[in-house]
């Protein structure tokens, strides 16, 4: 139907030197931009994203990373959305400790929230937060874990604090970022005016 965004939700590895990152995302003949990274704590969680006005199938995407360590890639595609950009706010956190957590302001109504994470710490599953689904979730052999989870239903108001979050485990390093993925707008906007005209004195005349 065209007017698609794709996002590549990359988690990584990390074996030694300056911290992993993703350098570049490619496929489908797009152009990817960089939407968020998290990667205080070692490893990374990364959000790329990129448009198209036509219809893409049979895509292969590839992230190229700054070493070669174990990592998973997520991509989505959302389609309908407007040509003036499809991702709105991002927030992310990376954390030593504690329970993976990460939240945002939405910019839009009826927006998606989705984050990637990774769990330098171990290979273990997660425990989402109350109304969010587990996407994707990889356990590996080396002792990390990679994920994608959501909100299981749209923020219908701009203006709200929407979190992703995992309940367990709570003692692992992570890295977690999250995206908002704005909703489609059909048609112009309307809008509506009411109030009072002052004086009321007959014979004055208003118009609105």
């Amino acid at each position: 139907a065209g007017n698609e965004e794709f996002l590549a939700f990359v988690a990584t590895d990390y074996q030694g030197g300056t911290n992993t990152t993703v350098k570049s995302v490619t496929g489908g003949g797009l152009t990817w931009k960089l939407v968020k990274r998290s990667n205080a704590q070692s490893g990374s969680a990364e959000i790329w994203g990129a448009f198209s006005a036509v219809p893409v199938t049979g895509a292969s995407v590839t992230a190229t990373l700054s070493q070669s360590v174990v990592a998973s890639i997520t991509v989505m595609s959302f389609s309908g959305v407007n040509a003036a950009g499809a991702t709105g706010a991002t927030g992310g956190k990376s954390a030593a400790t504690g329970a993976p957590t990460a939240s945002l302001v939405t910019t839009g109504v009826n927006s998606w929230v989705l984050g990637v994470g990774n769990d330098f710490s171990n290979a273990i599953a997660r425990t989402v937060g109350t109304g969010q689904t587990l996407v994707h979730q990889y356990l590996t052999p080396t002792g990390d874990t990679y994920w994608v989870q959501m909100l299981a239903s749209p923020v219908a108001a701009a203006g709200t604090t929407a979190t992703i979050n995992d309940t367990a485990p709570t003692q692992d390093w992570f890295n977690l970022s999250i995206v908002e993925v704005l909703g489609a707008v059909s048609g112009a906007p309307t809008y509506s005016i009411a109030g009072t005209i002052t004086p009321t004195a007959s014979g004055l005349g208003a118009t609105v």
